[in-house]
């Protein structure tokens, strides 16, 4: 009932892409809903932009993980160079793509890379392993996953957050019956899930 795939038009009226034609099907896989956001400004990303990048991809691995991660992209380059090739087909365009993009939660969309950054960072941990002779004391790097667990986990895990729903309810209550609401994206589709969903 809650559809997202379509727009509204100049009186408020939601015209849905029917998602059963191919052209319709083109506009959902093409991101056209978005496309005021891609490249947002311009085809280079700027300092800011990429500071950012770094700056998430540094957080989510407290530095640690990312110099790993690089020390694992020059064991690629020397061992393995198709899987290297591989994985920056899939992280460079990846991540180009939304340190460009304009929307203001850019650092979740990062989430593939985070994932990506995993492959350079297992060969970087298996190359310090190896070469410092700690295969022995294997168990005590294992501390190092299960530290960024501890850390990152709390922090993706959102089961229990109820404050956008909350606060759109505490909206509703305050408004008159046959109010319009006008307002940017995230105010407004919780407060069309309490609508349409929940029938308030």
């Amino acid at each position: 009932a809650l559809n997202m795939a379509g727009e509204y038009n100049d009186y408020g009226e939601f015209n849905a892409v029917d998602l059963q034609s191919l052209d319709g099907v083109w506009w959902m896989i093409s991101g056209r809903q978005f496309d005021s956001l891609f490249f947002s400004e311009g085809y280079v990303p700027t300092a800011q932009q990429l500071g950012d990048t770094f700056k998430w991809l540094w957080g989510k691995y407290m530095g640690v993980g990312v110099v790993l991660g690089v020390v694992g992209l020059a064991e690629l380059a020397r061992k393995n160079r198709h899987l290297l090739v591989a994985w920056t087909l899939f992280a460079v365009p990846y991540t180009y793509f939304y340190s460009t993009y304009g929307a203001p939660d850019r650092d979740t969309m990062m989430a593939p890379l985070y994932l990506l950054w995993t492959i350079p960072l297992g060969f970087g941990l298996n190359t310090v392993v190896t070469q410092a002779a700690l295969h022995t004391q294997v168990n005590r790097l294992i501390i190092l996953p299960i530290i960024m667990l501890a850390i990152n986990y709390p922090l993706v895990d959102v089961s229990h957050d109820t404050r956008t729903r909350d606060r759109a309810q505490l909206l509703v209550n305050e408004l008159p019956q046959d109010t319009v609401v006008f307002g940017l994206w995230w105010d407004i589709v919780p407060l069309q899930y309490l609508q349409i969903i929940e029938e308030q």
